[in-house]
């Protein structure tokens, strides 16, 4: 099974290289055959049309001669010129020449000559007429426009007009030559040696078709002069009633329009002859091929089938497959080589550049995550050289929004970090590593010599030269945090700890691209908790006004953001303490918290500068003021509340719930809840649980009555354990010892 399992697969291989060359050239050159079959039958169809387009215009040409011949006659000048009847002689004289010149394969059926000036009209077979009497004469007065001769058609007939004498430019009558309209069809028929002897004759002018072929169609025809009309003379397709048609059209030297068409099946039948061919020629291949590709496999075969019997076994040991064979003996044998040597290749050069990152952060961290520090000379492995005695850490950071549509991301992070390491190092020894998607490390190890405030301006200089790089290369704005300069090698994990702090406390300084460990460190004076603006500001919250609210921020920034006696830690402090204690008041207010996972106050330390901090708290600030304006109605608070005990007075034997209440007035539980307490300075379900202990002090003063049971029961409490727990929180004694109290007293 193995050996034929292979074989076949050689087999397949050979076979296939037979049936897609053939495959290929046999679609090639039946492309090519159809597309020269198509060009010939066209070029058929031009030369017909251009033979019947000829015969019809020397048809046209002998007319015009005749006419030409006729104006020569030497009594046609003087009978056209004259205004009485003249001589009968002369008239039956040029009668009789034209009856002699006209022949044109004998389709003429008549020939008149109108002479204007006499008003006369001479015709070849009845004689002389008076324009009055002559039973044609709607035609004589038909105008001829710019054209040296029309032609008209009509029922029977194909009328020639052309106005005389051919060569004056004063016309003194017109020559009428009449053609038989079958003999002239049979005339064009017996010229189209055409099998198909499609083709139509129409009026350029009117549009009507007025002669067509024995096979010819009229619907075909009216198709085929509408594609004439749409894309003009010359070659075209068209389709009827599922048969497709090459065409032809040309514009004779009249107002004639010739249409000539050829049905598609003739060029069909042509291809699917030379198509059977081709495919008779490519099985014969396909069979030798097969063949030749057998005795091929077999050959191949034998040297692997040998070299299958020595290491098969063993390989398929190793492998664990179930079906092994010399195919995949030799795939593992290549598949284990390639993968080993990818491997080492991808060992060799990914483990220098991730070592030296591994060593850079951890020594920013202070250990090498065994909580051994790690030394300095380290560095010196992957020819990285501190020379200086003074190190600071650089943060370098950007916003991930920024990338995170561009599909690209991974590839500009990557150039970014480079061209990050090749600036700083251009001027400082500098290593650094990859800390996040958004945020990098370097150490910078500075010169001794160089005071702290000039190390700033050239800090700012660099990074603002690095920012138009970046922004302009890649289209990415970055934020630089400095940490403090020490002095010693094991200082830096502190510098960066700094670094750190300064880039989480970014929102509280101004809009500077470059911010310095130092500037953080400021005074730790205590200072009060701001406890009357957290009162200005939850009473504009809950009250729903803006101005007061926008106040108590101002007094916030001013007071304390802007403070620079205050350290960044205390104003952050002070910012989240304000934000629960506003939450805590309107939930405490009856408001749910649900209301308010949407306006995500913690969101406030992604904010770049002071300004953007301002902005988001003013936001947030104005929606939870929007919420509280939603939840105000427009009836009176103190009607509610009246509602609601009325309703807790009326319905307190019953089992109702806050939802109940609220449902009763039309209210939202949590308004409910607010106003209530608001008015009352308790919660409904308080006043409800407290009036259900006065009616049940009521009904213990008749002992003889009702059982405590009973009481619980009729006050609203749905076990007597609920009960008795209920009276003891608010009375402090039981229900059996007030009872027992109260007898007393009786007593």
């Amino acid at each position: 099974m193995w050996k034929l399992r292979w074989f076949r697969r050689t087999l397949l291989f050979f076979f296939v290289t037979v049936c897609i060359p053939t495959a290929s050239i046999s679609a090639i050159y039946l492309y090519t055959e159809s597309h020269e079959l198509r060009s010939r039958h066209e070029a058929v169809l031009r030369a017909e049309a251009d033979r019947l387009s000829e015969n019809i215009a020397d048809l046209f040409a002998r007319t015009e001669q005749f006419s030409l011949q006729m104006t020569f006659q030497t009594n046609m000048m003087s009978l056209l010129n004259r205004t009485d009847l003249g001589s009968m002689y002369d008239y039956l004289k040029l009668q009789n020449d034209m009856k002699e010149q006209i022949f044109f394969g004998g389709i003429v059926d008549s020939a008149y000559i109108y002479f204007a000036m006499s008003g006369r009209v001479l015709t070849t077979g009845e004689g002389l007429y008076s324009q009055e009497d002559f039973y044609d004469r709607h035609i004589l007065s038909e105008p001829l426009g710019n054209k040296p001769y029309i032609i008209n058609t009509r029922e029977s007939m194909i009328t020639f007009q052309q106005e005389l004498p051919v060569s004056g430019t004063q016309k003194l009558g017109k020559l009428i030559v009449n053609m038989d309209m079958r003999k002239f069809e049979n005339l064009i028929r017996n010229t189209n040696q055409s099998d198909s002897n499609i083709y139509y004759l129409a009026d350029a002018e009117t549009g009507q078709i007025f002669a067509s072929g024995a096979a010819a169609e009229s619907e075909l025809g009216n198709l085929l002069l509408e594609d004439q009309a749409r894309n003009g003379m010359g070659s075209s397709s068209i389709s009827l009633n599922g048969h497709r048609y090459f065409s032809e059209y040309r514009e004779l030297n009249t107002s004639w329009i010739l249409l000539k068409a050829m049905p598609y099946t003739q060029y069909e039948a042509a291809y699917l002859e030379k198509r059977n061919e081709l495919l008779l020629i490519a099985c014969y291949i396909i069979v030798a091929g097969f063949g030749l590709s057998y005795l091929f496999s077999f050959v191949i075969y034998l040297p692997w089938r040998s070299m299958f019997k020595k290491y098969g076994f063993f390989m398929k040991s190793v492998s664990g497959k179930g079906v092994y064979d010399e195919y995949a003996l030799v795939g593992d044998g290549v598949n284990r080589l390639l993968v080993e040597n990818q491997q080492i290749c991808s060992t060799i050069e990914q483990m220098t550049p991730l070592l030296k990152h591994k060593l850079v952060y951890d020594v920013l961290h202070g250990h090498n995550g065994s909580g051994v520090s790690v030394p300095e000379h380290m560095f010196s492995k992957y020819g990285i050289v501190f020379p200086n005695s003074l190190f600071i850490v650089c943060l370098a950071s950007y916003e991930s929004k920024q990338l995170e549509k561009r599909d690209d991301a991974e590839s500009v992070r990557l150039l970014l970090f480079s061209l990050l390491e090749n600036e700083f190092a251009e001027t400082y020894h500098t290593a650094g590593t990859w800390l996040d998607d958004s945020q990098f490390a370097f150490i910078l190890n500075v010169s001794e010599d160089i005071e702290v405030g000039a190390l700033q301006r050239d800090f700012v200089e660099l990074c603002r030269r690095i920012n138009e790089l970046i922004d302009r290369e890649l289209g990415v704005t970055m934020r630089f945090s400095f940490g403090r300069l020490c002095k010693e090698f094991s200082e830096i994990p502190s510098s960066y700890s700094a670094a750190r702090r300064s880039l989480q406390y970014r929102a509280l300084y101004g809009k500077v691209e470059v911010i310095f460990g130092m500037e953080e460190e400021r005074s730790s004076t205590y200072v009060a908790y701001p406890s009357s603006l957290q009162r200005m500001l939850v009473k504009s919250v809950l009250e729903g006004d803006r101005l007061m609210a926008e106040e108590a921020l101002g007094l916030l920034f001013s007071q304390y953001v802007d403070n620079e006696q205050i350290s960044p830690a205390n104003v952050q402090e002070t910012i989240m303490v304000l934000i629960g204690v506003l939450i805590n008041e309107l939930l405490q207010a009856g408001f749910a918290l649900e209301e308010f996972r949407d306006i995500q106050f913690l969101q406030w330390h992604e904010c770049d500068n002071k300004q953007e901090l301002k902005d988001f708290l003013s936001s947030r600030i104005g929606k939870l003021i929007d919420r509280v304006i939603e939840d105000l109605p427009d009836t009176p608070v103190n009607d509610y509340v009246l509602q609601a005990i009325r309703f807790i007075e009326n319905r307190y034997m019953d089992n109702i719930s806050i939802s109940d209440i609220a449902d009763e007035i039309r209210l939202t539980p949590n308004y409910l809840s607010r106003i209530f307490k608001s008015e009352t300075g308790i919660p409904p379900l308080e006043y409800l649980t407290r009036y259900r202990i006065g009616k049940a002090k009521e009904l213990m003063q008749h002992p003889s009555r009702y059982t405590l049971k009973e009481i619980g029961g009729l006050v609203g409490f749905s076990d007597t354990h609920s009960f008795i727990r209920f009276f003891k929180k608010h009375e402090t004694v039981t229900p059996g010892m007030f009872r027992r109290l109260e007898m007393d007293k009786i007593r």
